[in-house]
């Protein structure tokens, strides 16, 4: 039997103890969330990155992240790497600032010319293109998926 006086300390325990399995459930809900803001930024990176491609522009780097990179690899001309900041991507196009590249990168002569006005174009206009594509794929699949309604949401009329 416990004492009178261990009992407040029981209570709270206990209370405490409820409340994990609900900060577990909202670690990993921000944990998918930053995961899906992960998809999001490589679909929207990837548009860019594969208009500039299909328009003969060259790609320096395609990186997921920022920072210091965890792993890269090298194909062809494009440096593909996974960073260790995951908020955010890029790709290092040269064609669409050409005086930027050449002060970080040190272009050669002629390497680093302005790409024309319509492929600079394409190439902005292509990552929220994908992301607007990727948005309905998505809505097409989650509506073909079965509807799900948790009990405490079920209900038999107007409440």
């Amino acid at each position: 039997m416990t004492s009178p006086a261990l009992t407040p300390f029981f209570a709270s325990l206990s209370s405490l103890l409820a409340f994990i399995p609900q900060l577990l459930i909202w670690v990993v809900a921000g944990i998918v969330v930053l995961l899906f803001f992960g998809i999001i930024i490589m679909v929207h990176e990837g548009g860019h990155f594969l208009a500039a491609r299909l328009l003969g522009m060259r790609a320096d780097v395609f990186s997921l992240g920022f920072g210091p990179a965890l792993w890269k690899k090298k194909i062809g001309e494009t440096e593909y790497r996974i960073s260790a900041i995951p908020f955010g991507g890029y790709v290092s196009l040269p064609q669409l600032d050409p005086a930027g590249m050449e002060h970080l990168q040190g272009c050669g002569e002629g390497e680093c010319r302005q790409a024309v006005w319509w492929k600079r174009a394409i190439c902005a206009f292509a990552g929220p293109f994908f992301n607007l594509v990727f948005a309905f794929i998505l809505a097409f699949i989650i509506r073909g998926l079965p509807p799900v309604v948790p009990e405490s949401l079920d209900f038999d009329g107007a409440v």
